[in-house]
Formats: C-alpha cells, structure tokens, sequence
C-alpha cells in the first residue's frame, strides 16, 4: 500500500493499494507519481486526484521481482530494473510496448 502523511498531525489515508512489495515511489509532477509493484512485476503509472491514486498505465516487466522503475516523460521511456534476473529493460511509449 501507498499512503499519504499529513505531516502535522500524522494522521495517514491510503492513497492505493492492492500492491505487492511497492519499492521506488517517484514523484514525476503535482498529478503523476511512478511505482514498482515488486511482486506481481509491474510498473504503473499513477494519477492522483484528491490524494487517492488510480493507476492510468501499468508496465509488466515479465519478472516476478520488479525492484526499481522509472519512468522519464521527457524522452518518453521506462527503465525496469528486473531484481530476479539481474537485467535493466528500457521500454519506450507510455505504455512500454516498445522495447529498446
């Protein structure tokens, strides 16, 4: 699970669940945030809307230890570090139906 902290209070909301082992939340905008779903070997691009997050693109990396993704919306590509194989896929389009 994702969540989200308010920082003053402490209190926490889940932003997105149902993940296996989330590893690398990066934050690509106000709007966009970028996770592994380690277990089940995807990455997903996330939306977020009123701090609830809906997944808009998922990446499947073909492994079942996906340990790190990024994705760089300047040159349209994925990086999928694969942690069962010992392998850096580069994926390019949105959706990562191409490889590189």
């Amino acid at each position: 699970m994702v969540i989200a902290i308010d920082r003053e209070s402490g209190d926490w909301q889940p932003v997105l669940d149902g993940l296996n082992h989330p590893h690398s939340v990066r934050v690509l905008n106000e709007d966009y945030i970028t996770i592994a779903d380690t277990g089940h070997g995807r990455a997903l691009l996330v939306h977020l809307k009123d701090r609830k997050g809906t997944i808009e693109t998922q990446v499947s990396a073909d492994t079942n230890w996906l340990q790190d993704c990024c994705y760089d919306y300047q040159h349209d590509r994925w990086f999928l570090v694969d942690g069962k194989n010992s392998r850096v896929d580069l994926r390019t389009g949105t959706a990562g139906g191409r490889k590189r």
